[in-house]
């Protein structure tokens, strides 16, 4: 099964943004900032527990691009 060039553009785009939304928390978290979650304050350990989840939402993600070359070969 081969995967179109739309498949491959929504994973790029939710990636980017998944790397730009672990950068922006990563920075939060080393300048100890809160986190504000609609309307609510989370205290910096929340924000350390976010990006472990983000990090390993991406290396799911990666593992898609991994399986998609692996496929274009």
């Amino acid at each position: 099964m081969k995967y179109t060039k739309e498949e491959f553009d929504k994973h790029d785009k939710e990636m980017t943004r998944s790397v730009q939304e672990l950068k922006f928390l990563v920075d939060s978290a080393e300048n100890q900032a809160s986190e504000v979650v609609d309307g609510k304050w989370y205290p910096t350990p929340h924000v350390w527990r976010t990006i472990a989840e983000k990090a390993l939402d991406l290396a799911n993600q990666q593992e898609w691009f991994d399986r998609y070359e692996a496929k274009e070969l």
